[in-house]
């Protein structure tokens, strides 16, 4: 199991926490177009796939689709 290191500062002293990264997930978003997860839900994703977790976004083809793929999400398409 890995481990994550907390740093928490208190005035001069430092605190040191050890908790267990959750196990990488396979996360699926839909949504009715792939602009609504890049303009309003970018950070949740972002935060997701920093974490390890694999996000894959499921919504009709736009635009916003590669920038999607370019921060590490997979796209499949949903025709509406």
């Amino acid at each position: 199991m890995q481990h994550a290191a907390l740093t928490v500062t208190e005035g001069s002293s430092a605190l040191l926490e050890q908790r267990p990264m959750p196990e990488p997930r396979h996360i699926l978003a839909t949504v009715n177009a792939a602009w609504n997860i890049w303009n309003f839900r970018r950070p949740v994703i972002a935060s997701l796939l920093a974490q390890g977790h694999q996000v894959t976004v499921l919504a009709p083809q736009d635009d916003h689709v590669e920038h999607l793929e370019n921060m590490g999400c997979r796209f499949v398409d949903l025709p509406m």
